[in-house]
Formats: structure tokens, C-alpha cells, sequence
């Protein structure tokens, strides 16, 4: 669960704590007005339904998928059952259809498609099938598709077992392998161990499998008992109490995550919201040893209605779900209390706090009559958030877990080399004045950013796959850095300009005003809105965590107080994040 979501909660929870011590129809426009399923089939109203199953590494539950005319916007949504299950009423709409599965934050780029040809009433959405839809370009045929999903299942004999039939023997494989689209083909790469990959080349004239090795049986988890171990976490979020007994089936004694919340936290703060499971994949498994087996770095999706201040100046908005990404370690102990039970042990980086984020930034310097005088070229930055607090400022519960820790490394491993990408320091009181981070050099204020611009991204995100990218901690009194391995970075799609938020002319100019007046004003009335495919975008001081912001969830003038957004600032920010926690910030500097 990424920094930014929990600890958004973590204030509540403290808070709490401080006081106990002393929160349809049928096709139609997909643009907005579409047909939801539950008409057709099965008692229904008559009509064509198509059904399937949305997943990624496991299913997909809640997720909104959406059918569309090739060239048009006509089409139908509705959204995945419990076990990743949708219908979709489809009467009337020209096929082929294209098929999207999506969340609230998710822009068409980085949703999972599928396609339907003429006849077709089922079509599952998963990572394979948004892989061949890409391989066929433009120009998409039902003999392509076959052809193209053949050379996955023979690609996949060493995942896909004994199972008959395609949809059977494939789902079984879903769950160990990452499957992908990249320039040339389709590229297959093993959840347990991600450095064991293959690419189809789909580009040829008579394309061929390309086997994918099998992982080693030491570094396997049965996705069955990782589903059901989603699945009780879920349950046991669910249970109206605060006692840490509630995750006792499903969590190690000594759990601690990512963002340094324990088992006991965890229960409190889910006593507080709603958090359900959405989905559960593996990232990475790692070789058995006497004391633990099946340990396996996870991904779980957790949802929860947010509070209404996620949506600014709209008092007819009570909640929204948002969903999040949870990394985190299982893995079933030989020792202890928990003798052959697979478990949640926490984070990686157990018993620090840290998280990594990657940023895509665009700079833009902004007139007073509103016009744009400079644009430079989008860059992408990754941060490294080590929360230590300065002096005695501890505001969030992630600080604690990092109290001893005085410095931060941020390594890769490339053979037998490994060299340093990142260097971060704990500031001293009087050096980065409100910063809680560690930083870069903070000495007399020096430097204190906590990130890095990256020059060759693909690269970097591929190490993280394979595992070399690791996280050096420094702690107070002892010489050298403990290594934690297995930093992931995702990038997502490739960045466009598209995903970047932009403020209209008369919100430029009413910006301007606001950070260049002589005398502060009041409030800023602005107009937001989220780039298409977005459906949030939030304006701040900074992008950092600790920036005070107001976000709106639709195009929308709202009036946003002094208090909440300083004035009289040099550059303000537009951000928007995508569903694996990447941020696409626009910087407006102010001349």
C-alpha cells in the first residue's frame, strides 16, 4: 500500500490512539451512458450477452470493464463479480468489440483489452489477451487470434501442465507468468523468478514458440492457497473491531509493513474504513530455506471508500473507492508459533519504512496574461521515501519504524558489480526545515530532494524484476548498511503528454494572480480537470507527501482557501496518479 493512501489514514489512526491513550441496460454510449449487464440471459429480457472473466495474476473483482464498436462509442459496461465474472449486454453492437478492463484510476493505456469477433459470447480480459490484441495491430482477425493464442499455449508448456482445452490450460498458467506486449511480439516472463523470460516474435512471417523455461520447484507458492490467503485478509478486514486478533490466521506475529504499520495498526485503522481485497499476483518467490518456504513478494489490491475530502468543493460527494496497491512478503515458517501456515510476514524492507514512486514531471513557465512561455521535455524521476523524521517531529506512525536509521542506499547490482543510484542522509535540526524524508545532502539545506532523474527507465524497471535493485539501510552506531533486495519500480505504460493535467487560459491567469500578488489573497477560484482517462487530478505547493492539496474528481471551478493552498509561491503543481502509484506532475513556475 503505497505511502501516500495509508498514511492519509495513519493521522486518523494516531489521532485515535492518542485517545484511547489518555473513521442494466443495453448498449449504449461508452463514453458515459453505456449498458450495464443483467439484461439478455438467465432471465432476462432477452438479447446477446458476453461473458468472461477479468484478471491479472488472479481475478479482478470490482473492476469496470467496457465493450466498444470498432470505430464508435457505442458500446456496454458493467463491472467484475467477486470472482472476476462480468456480462455484458451487447445487443445490437457491431462487432468486432473492443474490451477494456479498468479501475477508477486507470487511463485507457493501461487498462487490459480483449476482442470480440462475430459469433463470440465469451471473452476473458487478462494479461494474454491484452497481449495478442496488441500484436495484431490494426488490423485484428479471429484466424490471428487463434493463431496467436496457440503460440502462447505452446510457449507455456512448462506452465500450463495437463490442463485441456485453451481457457483452461491458460488460466492455469495466468497465475506464474507475466505476460506482455513489447515492440516485436510477446514477451513471457516468470512471476516466481522474472529472470527467466521469452518473447514470441509476432512480427515474423512464420511465427514460432518460444518456450519458457520452468522456475525451480524451491521457488513455486500454489496460487490456490495465495488466493486463499487474499481472500481471509479480506475477511478478516472486514470484522467490526479493532482487536489485532482478527488477523491472527492471516498475518505473523512480527508483521510490519511497508509504510511501517503492524499487525495491531492495521487492525485499528481497518476498524476506522472500509478495506476490501481486490486482487491478489505474485511479484517474485524466492528459494526455500530450513527456516521459510513459499516466501514470495506479493501484490495485493486494496480498496476502500475515501473520505469526501478526495473531492473538493463538491458537497453532493460523500465516498469514493479507491483502490491501491499492497506489496507485500508471504511465506510459511518452519519455527515459531505459525509452523507450516503461509502467512503475511509484511514489507521487504521489515522493520523499516520505505517505498519507492516514480514521477513524470513537465515544467512550464506561466505569464500574467495566462500564455505559456516555456515548456521543457518531460522527465521522469524516481523517489526514494525514507521517512526519519528531523529533531523530535514525528507526526506519522511509518516515522517510528525509522528512528534509528541515519541513512539511506539506494543500490543495483549488475553481475558482479553493484554501484550506488541514490545516496540519502538524515538532516539535522535547522538543515531541510520541514522535510521528514531523508535527503539527498542535507547540509545547510543543500540539497533536499529524496529522488534521482532517470536516464534509461526500461532498464531500471527490469532490474527491479529481476531482482537487482536492492535497499542499503544505515543505522545509528553500527558500520555499514544492511541490504534488503528487491526494490520494485513499475512504469506502467509509456508516458504521454496526454496523462500530464493542464489548467485552461483563465486558470492560468487567475493562478498567476494568486502566487504574484502583493497582498495574499483569500482563495484561489480555479477550474480543474483530470485528463482524460483519469478521473482525479489534485493541485498543490509541491508534489511531495507532506504538501497540503485539493483534488477534484471531474471537471469542476472550485474555490480552494489560502489556508489549504499557500499563496504567493514561485510554482505551484497539477498531479494525477495512475494505478500503479506513478504520479504525471505539471510544474507551472511563475514569471
Amino acid at each position: 500500500m503505497k505511502q501516500s493512501w495509508l498514511n492519509k489514514y495513519g493521522v486518523l489512526l494516531l489521532a485515535t490512539s492518542l485517545a484511547a491513550c489518555g473513521g442494466g441496460g443495453g448498449g449504449g454510449d461508452a463514453g458515459g451512458n453505456a449498458g450495464e449487464s443483467g439484461t439478455g440471459i438467465d432471465g432476462s429480457n432477452g438479447g446477446t450477452v458476453l461473458r468472461g472473466v477479468a484478471s491479472r495474476g488472479g481475478p479482478l473483482a470490482g473492476v469496470e470493464v467496457v465493450a466498444v464498436e470498432a470505430g464508435s462509442t457505442r458500446g456496454a459496461r458493467a463491472t467484475t463479480q467477486a470472482d472476476g465474472s462480468f456480462a455484458l449486454n451487447v445487443t445490437g453492437l457491431n462487432r468486432p468489440l473492443r474490451l477494456f478492463a479498468t479501475n477508477s484510476r486507470t487511463p485507457e493505456n493501461f487498462a487490459l483489452t480483449s476482442l470480440a469477433f462475430d459469433g463470440q459470447t465469451v471473452a476473458h480480459i487478462n494479461e494474454a489477451t491484452h497481449a495478442v490484441t496488441q500484436a495484431m495491430g490494426n488490423t485484428p482477425t479471429t484466424a490471428k487470434q487463434q493463431r496467436f493464442g496457440q503460440l502462447l499455449l505452446d510457449s507455456l508448456a512448462n506452465y500450463a501442465g495437463n490442463a485441456q482445452g485453451e481457457t483452461t490450460a491458460l488460466d492455469s498458467a495466468l497465475a506464474h507468468v507475466r505476460i506482455a506486449f513489447v515492440s516485436n511480439g510477446i514477451l513471457l516472463e516468470s512471476r516466481a523468478n522474472p529472470s527467466l523470460r521469452a518473447t514470441i516474435n509476432t512480427t515474423a512471417t512464420n511465427p514460432t514458440p518460444s518456450v519458457l523455461p520452468a522456475v525451480a520447484a524451491n521457488q513455486t507458492i500454489d496460487p490456490a492457497q495465495l488466493r486463499d490467503l487474499a481472500r481471509n485478509f479480506g475477511a478478516a478486514l472486514a470484522v467490526q473491531s479493532s482487536s489485532v486478533s482478527k488477523l491472527d490466521p492471516v498475518m505473523h506475529i512480527d508483521y510490519q509493513d511497508n509504510d511501517g504499520f503492524t499487525a495491531a495498526e492495521v487492525a485499528a485503522l481497518s476498524s476506522l474504513i472500509n478495506i476490501g481485497v481486490e486482487g491478489v499476483e505474485i511479484l517474485r518467490c524466492f528459494a526455500d530455506t530450513p527456516e521459510t518456504q513459499d516466501r514470495c513478494l506479493v501484490r495485493m489490491v486494496l480498496k476502500t471508500n475515501a473520505f469526501e475530502e478526495l473531492d473538493f468543493g463538491n458537497p453532493n460527494f460523500a465516498q469514493v473507492e479507491v483502490s491501491d496497491n499492497y506489496d507485500v512478503i508471504v511465506e510459511r515458517r518452519s519455527t515459531g508459533l505459525d509452523v507450516g501456515v503461509l502467512k503475511m510476514a509484511g514489507g521487504q524492507f521489515r522493520p523499516y519504512s520505505a517505498n519507492t514512486r516514480l514521477q513524470h514531471i513537465a515544467q512550464t513557465s506561466v505569464q500574467a496574461d495566462g500564455s505559456l512561455s516555456s515548456t521543457n521535455p518531460i522527465r521522469t524521476d524516481l523517489e526514494l521515501n525514507v521517512e526519519a523524521a528531523s529533531g523530535n517531529v514525528s507526526l506519522l506512525p511509518a516515522s517510528r519504524a525509522n528512528q534509528s536509521v541515519r541513512g539511506a542506499l539506494l543500490l543495483q547490482t549488475q553481475g558482479e558489480n553493484t554501484s550506488s543510484l541514490l545516496s540519502l542522509r538524515r538532516p539535522n535540526i535547522g538543515d531541510c526545515t520541514g522535510v521528514l524524508n531523508l535527503v539527498r545532502n542535507p547540509t545547510n539545506s543543500s540539497d533536499c530532494s529524496y529522488q534521482f532523474t532517470v536516464g534509461n527507465l526500461g532498464n531500471l524497471e527490469a532490474s527491479s524484476r529481476n531482482g537487482q535493485l536492492s535497499l542499503g539501510i544505515e543505522i545509528n552506531n553500527i558500520a555499514g548498511a544492511r541490504l534488503f533486495p528487491f526494490v520494485r519500480v513499475k512504469r506502467g505504460a509509456s508516458v504521454s503528454s496526454a496523462n500530464i493535467p493542464t489548467l485552461n487560459a483563465n486558470s492560468l491567469r487567475a493562478l498567476h494572480a494568486y502566487g504574484k500578488a502583493m497582498v495574499p489573497a483569500t482563495a484561489l477560484n480555479i477550474e480543474l480537470s483530470p485528463p482524460a482517462g483519469f478521473n482525479e487530478v489534485c493541485i498543490a505547493a509541491n508534489s511531495d507527501e507532506t504538501s497540503p492539496f485539493a483534488c477534484v474528481r471531474t471537471t469542476r471551478q472550485v474555490s480552494i482557501p489560502n489556508a489549504l493552498l499557500p499563496p504567493r509561491l514561485n510554482s505551484y503543481v497539477l498531479y494525477t496518479t495512475d494505478n500503479e502509484g506513478n504520479r504525471f506532475v505539471q510544474r507551472y513556475s511563475l514569471n
